[in-house]
């Protein structure tokens, strides 16, 4: 039996992978979330870990996902999960004293995403510099952002 028999057509077997890749994304990002002691380091392995996960699908996948508009705009919910999850940790970055109470949260997460949209949009750089510039992007905005205890902590 072919993976199409289970399901009536193209659309219906992406849109279940694509729950399935999403589920599988905020378990992870859940385990990161548990496995980091600080949440200036959470935010760090977060985008370090999305722009390693939409790094690594051919530019031609999204390019293609575009024919399905459902399942295009799903991917769209992952970035906005993202987002939140990057909105709702500096808030307690903030809380906590690590980052400076005038950080503006919404335009931080809104940067981030905005470079995952890029690749999802088909805007790349060369994938071996990827994580090099998402290192210096993430430490340089949060240095930005943090109380000098929190610049303590991201030296550590």
């Amino acid at each position: 039996m072919c993976v199409y028999g289970a399901f009536p057509d193209k659309e219906a077997l992406l849109w279940e992978c694509i729950q399935s890749e999403i589920k599988r994304e905020e378990e992870v990002i859940e385990r990161l979330r548990l496995r980091m002691g600080s949440p200036l380091k959470f935010i760090i392995k977060l985008y370090s870990h999305s722009m390693r996960y939409f790094g690594s699908f051919h530019v031609s996948f999204f390019r293609d996902l575009r024919r399905y508009p459902r399942c295009h705009a799903e991917l769209n919910r992952l970035i906005a999960i993202l987002r939140m999850k990057y909105n709702e940790t500096l808030g307690v970055c903030i809380r906590k004293g690590l980052c400076v109470s005038d950080c503006d949260t919404f335009m931080f997460s809104s940067f981030l995403c905005a470079r995952i949209t890029e690749i999802k949009e088909g805007i790349i750089i060369r994938k071996d510099s990827v994580q090099g510039i998402s290192g210096f992007v993430i430490h340089m905005m949060l240095c930005g952002c943090c109380t000098p205890e929190g610049r303590r902590k991201l030296a550590e």
